[in-house]
């Protein structure tokens, strides 16, 4: 009898540790940062710090969802189209030709421009974005099919909540006798989408910039004054159908100073300028299921405010001068972190080992292919993420931690300070700071928060209300 009891307790034990170890291994599984370190997340007075759930990263992340908001300034009213009574304009544009970031930077004014003129903004066809959709990238094959267009990548839930955005195949339909298209262009301009690049200057563009009942907007390069929505020639708006933007790089037609450099004219307390800066911050978002899928990789680091990220950019990218190597990036920022501290890396790096000085270190490096190797159903739920969404994903993740390091005159790094004015507000945290700088702690403390150094001027005199 005593030896059937002591088999049966041992047969108890032994199963309840099986047991243990397998729910131990499932939940490793799902976080692999759980089972490298017991150290204390980072706390601070924010109520989502070290928070690891990611609807509680979602709700971190949706600075749109929170905060003051805008109501219609009336003060603005002389730059806005009088359309009582008068039949609907419009604003054209055709895409920039750089990546990305070049791409949203342009819309951004495109977009702007439509509420403040009160006119309704037409999307080009969608085409194939480069190094999204084509190109060389190492990151990700593309998908030879591929195309996109902008409510790929933003809100159009809430953009649409402020002003009419209807597509190129609408624009015809509705305005195709007024304004004496030829029937070809029609067609040429009416397909699913553009077997070409952004930027492509197709005929039917061709045809745009010379018809009659359009002008172009700037027609000089982009810094000339008639950029300038403060001074007097806004008001070609007034009279003309069509306002055209185009996009020509030798005759310097891109719109690469952005919102910053639209509203460069206004004092920063100017009504223009706050109404223009609120409406692109809470209006002009990231499209949901971006920041569904970043909330995921910031649970897995654990949460918000749990870890630092940097952004080493290291293949396409003109500025040669801002590639150092791994070691000279943690040295400088190695005084800034805490010990065996978990980091996020966005890069482009492709090299075995080259992030290796930073593990030597101690610290915990992860970029978004490691997660995802070892989160084989991280993002299920959320549909078919395609690679070329990594980018803005990265960009979601990276404001959410508690510093970050950027690459100077990256429109990704520019971007991301930007988003995390957005979402941690003045302090600290939204200071602008690069791995290619040497930090120490009081260079650090005398830091002005969202003073950035970087010529795109995404800082503090984008986001502050």
């Amino acid at each position: 009898q005593n030896v059937k009891r002591t088999f049966f307790l041992g047969f108890c034990v032994f199963f309840f540790f099986v047991f243990y170890r397998y729910v131990q291994s499932l939940n490793d599984s799902i976080n692999p940062l759980q089972q490298q370190s017991n150290d204390p997340v980072v706390k601070s007075s924010d109520s989502f710090v070290g928070v690891s759930n990611y609807e509680t990263s979602y709700e971190f992340l949706t600075y749109w969802n929170r905060g003051v908001g805008f109501e219609n300034d009336a003060s603005i009213g002389s730059l806005k189209a009088d359309l009582n009574g008068l039949d609907a304009k419009y604003i054209t544009f055709e895409d920039d030709t750089g990546g990305w970031n070049n791409i949203r930077m342009a819309f951004e004014v495109f977009v702007l421009l439509a509420k403040l003129t009160g006119r309704i903004l037409v999307l080009p066809p969608p085409c194939r974005f480069y190094l999204l959709d084509r190109g060389p990238i190492a990151v990700f094959t593309k998908d030879s099919s591929s195309y996109s267009t902008y409510s790929d990548y933003y809100n159009f839930e809430v953009l649409n909540s402020e002003i009419e955005i209807i597509s190129t195949r609408d624009f015809l339909q509705r305005e195709q006798k007024r304004i004496e298209i030829p029937e070809h262009l029609v067609r040429e301009a009416s397909v699913e989408f553009v077997r070409k690049s952004n930027g492509a200057h197709t005929d039917y563009f061709y045809w745009l910039r010379g018809s009659k009942d359009v002008k172009m907007w700037p027609s000089g390069p982009s810094y000339a004054e008639d950029f300038d929505v403060s001074q007097e020639p806004a008001k070609i708006h007034e009279e003309t159908l069509i306002l055209h933007f185009p996009m020509h790089v030798r005759e310097g037609l891109r719109y690469l100073g952005g919102i910053p450099g639209l509203l460069r004219p206004f004092p920063f307390d100017h009504p223009v300028s706050v109404y223009s800066r609120k409406f692109i911050r809470y209006h002009l978002v990231y499209a949901d299921f971006i920041w569904k899928a970043a909330s995921r990789v910031i649970d897995v680091l654990g949460g918000p405010n749990a870890f630092v990220a940097a952004h080493v950019r290291r293949n396409d990218l003109q500025y040669k001068n801002v590639f150092i190597g791994a070691e000279g990036s943690i040295e400088n920022m190695q005084e800034l972190l805490q010990p065996k501290e978990t980091m996020y890396l966005a890069t482009d790096e492709t090299a075995p080992g080259f992030f290796e000085p930073f593990k030597k270190r101690g610290f915990k490096v992860f970029t978004l292919q490691d997660i995802k190797k070892s989160n084989k159903h991280l993002w299920e739920d959320l549909g078919d993420i395609k690679p070329k969404y990594e980018g803005m994903i990265e960009q979601a993740v990276c404001s959410a931690a508690r510093l970050f390091f950027g690459t100077p005159s990256s429109t990704f790094s520019s971007y991301t300070f930007r988003l995390r004015g957005y979402i941690h507000g003045l302090g600290p945290q939204s200071s602008c700071l690069y791995h290619t700088k040497k930090y120490t702690k009081e260079k650090f403390e005398n830091t002005e928060p969202g003073s950035c150094t970087t010529s795109f001027k995404d800082d503090v005199l984008m986001w502050k209300p």
